[in-house]
């Protein structure tokens, strides 16, 4: 009997560590700064072992009035974001350098509450501080202007100093008996520490150096157009947070391409064809590393290109009407619209929105009523992608050299192939000739080339005929009289 109790005791103890252990693994609010306004965040964190996707991950916010939780951070903006295991994850007001999400409309005050939520809409973490009617346990301290809510490894809440994306100053418990806003022998307020199990205790802040992580974070935008090269770039830093030049950057593009360098510049890249592709970037220190030391992660949701040259104005008002037919907002940038004299740049930064239209002003392309006949939109690397009249085009490449003032083109765009046009039907008829069957378009060239060749011809030999008919006539026919002077043949000899 003593031994299976002991087995038990074992095996309920196992069940235990296990569940205790799987509980604790995911995602969890980890540091949260309300003031200043502008160094406003939200940290999570990733206690698990393995990468945790976030899209459709979503955060909520209720006041200690409110009844109800509303949108604080929507799925729109956890979209292609994941957090490695033991990483961080910061979403802020404003760049913080290493921020995952930069949300402008951060709100957060006094006595709030937040939840994060996963795909299902289950709530995975909440956090409530100060006032708050709803902490999911205790509520943490209010924290001061410059300060943040921090959790600790012991899972306790303390206000400490800030560290978005790096690890969370900790703090001793002195005392588990009662929540105490002491005053010490400085005048200085002493930190408030929170435990998870709703006690709470007066205890002294420990320094702790801060250490970091080596961490790569890909700079791409989250959408991008099948065909149209869009710029990439990265961010690597060090333990000391120092940026990160040097190395081996691996770069896997999901299609198939992958690019390997020792240095970070940005770079383009083109995605060929519509799709979800996954971008990664692999960081070693050195090219003889088999194990990457920071890697990063992002979905890249590719479309098609539907914008198209809707309709054109007339010689009072020459405008341009561009059209996005598609589902996703389309970036304009560096793409060539291509009138018959002019040329016009759109600039950085320009989009079109998803199922709208953008009308542009001749005063600002430069456009008149001799360009309205053809139109072309080419991107940078030459492609066209629409023309107005519609027309099948090829895949022709473009360049263009010369100045520019402004986005205005001063020379010419170059064509390196020309637009297919459908053949030229030719009636053979007006040429006095039928022409029977179809033929190849090079033998039909050749006949018409033949039969104008028989009829200059023919042409040539009856205008020689008339001018020697002339000339013999001239030659052979005498006048009875010539000026100044009697012929030979009037003259008779008279014996």
């Amino acid at each position: 009997m003593t031994r299976l109790n002991k087995k038990h005791l074992i095996f309920i103890s196992l069940v235990f560590f296990i569940f205790t252990h799987k509980v604790d693994a995911g995602v969890i609010i980890n540091e949260v700064e309300i003031s200043p306004t502008e160094e406003r965040f939200v940290e999570l964190y990733n206690n698990g072992s393995s990468s945790v996707d976030l899209t459709d991950w979503y955060i909520q916010r209720k006041t200690a009035t409110g009844s109800s939780y509303s949108s604080l951070v929507s799925k729109t903006y956890f979209e292609g974001k994941s957090i490695l295991p033991d990483s961080y994850f910061v979403i802020s007001k404003v760049n913080l350098g290493n921020s995952d999400i930069v949300y402008d409309s951060l709100t957060l005050t006094d006595s709030n509450s937040i939840q994060l939520k996963d795909s299902n809409g289950d709530v995975v973490d909440k956090l409530g501080w100060g006032s708050s009617n709803d902490c999911g346990g205790t509520c943490a301290p209010a924290p001061v202007d410059g300060k943040s809510i921090s959790k600790t490894s012991g899972g306790n809440f303390v206000v400490t100093t800030r560290s978005p994306g790096s690890i969370n100053a900790e703090a001793e418990n002195t005392d588990t008996s009662s929540t105490t806003n002491s005053t010490n022998d400085n005048g200085g307020s002493s930190t408030q520490t929170f435990s998870s199990s709703g006690s709470s205790s007066v205890s002294s802040s420990k320094t702790i150096p801060e250490v970091y992580k080596f961490a790569t974070k890909i700079i791409a935008p989250k959408i991008v157009t099948a065909g149209i090269p869009f710029s990439f770039d990265q961010q690597t830093t060090g333990t000391k947070k120092e940026k990160i030049t040097l190395g081996k950057f691996t770069w896997n593009f999901g299609d198939g391409m992958q690019k390997q360098s020792t240095t970070s510049p940005s770079f383009e890249y083109t995605y060929n064809y519509p799709g979800d592709y996954v971008l990664s970037l692999s960081y070693f220190t050195s090219a003889l590393e088999e194990k990457p030391i920071a890697t990063d992660r992002l979905i890249m949701k590719v479309v098609a290109p539907g914008v198209i040259i809707s309709s054109v104005g007339d010689s009072l008002d020459p405008y341009i009407e561009i059209e996005n037919k598609g589902s996703y907002e389309v970036a304009l940038y560096k793409w060539i619209l291509k009138g018959n004299i002019h040329s016009f740049v759109l600039p950085e930064g320009m989009v079109i929105l998803p199922n709208k239209k953008l009308k542009l002003s001749p005063k600002i392309t430069g456009f008149d009523v001799n360009d309205l006949s053809y139109i072309e939109i080419v991107d940078s690397s030459g492609q066209i992608f629409a023309t107005y009249p519609k027309t099948s085009v090829s895949d022709s490449n473009y360049s263009y050299t010369g100045s520019e003032e402004g986005n205005v083109v001063k020379s010419s765009v170059v064509k390196n192939k020309e637009v297919k046009k459908e053949p030229e039907v030719i009636n053979l008829n007006d040429l006095g000739a039928s022409a029977a069957g179809a033929g190849s378009a090079a033998g039909a060239d050749n006949n018409l080339n033949n039969k104008i060749l028989i009829y200059l011809g023919l042409a040539g030999i009856i205008l020689i005929g008339i001018i020697s008919t002339f000339l013999i006539r001239r030659k052979t026919d005498y006048p009875d009289y010539v000026e100044k002077g009697i012929s030979a043949k009037d003259m008779t000899i008279i014996e």
